[in-house]
């Protein structure tokens, strides 16, 4: 019995073997179709939630060199979830499994497939299909970019405890995005590692690399402009601590003395009109409530109450 999905194409001097499975014992199945692959399938089917990669650098028979792996993806469709794909690739084969090809590139498995068999090497079609892998990260991080720079405008303007929530989510974010270029960046140096110049110099590779650095070098821009925009939270949060607390001790002096004649004056039985007068409790209570009401609208308008509300 065959797995979901499994397709075996030549693409002259190579082939390319591609494989949608529909559960993890599918692996086993694989196995049976492509007995000399069953190392690397017995370690896929072991890791399905970690990456992984290994290599095989052999200086007398070059021709054996190959790298076996894994690594994470995301699509239009899963933006919010990676997805793992694994694959096996030397001199003459191209391997992958779990990888859905129509969902990454946008275009039909036929389409990729004919594409594919445009390149000279399996290296560059795998690299081919890496480059398309970075697609969905580039347009999570425009519209990160996006959402930042709207919030950096209104971070300068008020600050607000719902912002600096939106910063740690944000960072979060990035983590995730970091976390799926970790395994391209490993296959990348181990591609350096067992091939020579001549194929690094190949479009596909060259493509691939080109577009990793531009997503690494915005990611590490803008995990340091969130880093920025946390430290300037961190010391206005500070500042407003330190305010806060002189005006609080300011407040505390001012109000002792009168704190003091009004716990003398309770003890005078004698003297206190709320007694005599008919409506003598109500008329102290509602004066209470009067000086707490003026006390709280200034601390609400100092902002010390909590966050006042974005009127706009």
């Amino acid at each position: 019995m065959k797995p979901a999905f499994i397709e075996t194409v030549s693409c002259g001097n190579w082939q390319f073997h591609y494989c949608l499975l529909n559960e993890p014992s599918d692996f086993s199945k694989i196995a049976n179709v492509f007995p000399q692959y069953t190392p690397f399938i017995e370690e896929s089917a072991l890791l399905t939630d970690t990456n992984y990669l290994h290599v095989t650098n052999d200086f007398i028979a070059p021709e054996k060199n190959c790298m076996i792996g894994s690594f994470h993806y995301i699509t239009k469709t899963s933006s919010q979830s990676n997805l793992l794909a694994h694959f096996y690739v030397d001199q003459y084969q191209l391997l992958l499994t779990d990888l859905n090809i129509p969902d990454l590139t946008g275009h039909s498995l036929a389409t990729t497939v004919a594409i594919l068999k445009s390149f000279e090497t399996p290296i560059e079609a795998l690299y081919f299909l890496l480059t398309k892998t970075l697609n969905p990260l580039l347009s999570e991080i425009d519209h990160f970019e996006r959402s930042v720079v709207t919030a950096e405008k209104r971070h300068y303007d008020k600050f607000k405890q719902k912002q600096v929530q939106q910063l740690f989510n944000w960072r979060s974010d990035l983590l995730r995005l970091r976390h799926l270029t970790l395994p391209l960046q490993e296959i990348k140096l181990a591609t350096e590692e067992i091939y020579t110049n001549n194929h690094l110099k190949k479009h596909a590779i060259h493509s691939f690399n080109k577009r990793f650095e531009r997503t690494t070098d915005l990611l590490n821009q803008y995990e340091k402009q969130l880093s920025s925009m946390l430290d300037l939270s961190t010391t206005f949060a500070s500042y407003r601590g330190n305010e806060i607390m002189n005006a609080l001790t300011m407040f505390t002096v001012l109000t002792t003395p009168v704190i003091v004649f009004g716990a003398i004056w309770g003890m005078n039985f004698r003297v206190m009109p709320e007694l005599y007068l008919k409506y003598g409790y109500l008329y102290s209570l509602l004066l209470i409530l009067f000086f707490t009401g003026l006390v709280a609208l200034w601390l609400y308008r100092k902002g010390w109450l909590g966050n006042k509300k974005n009127k706009k």
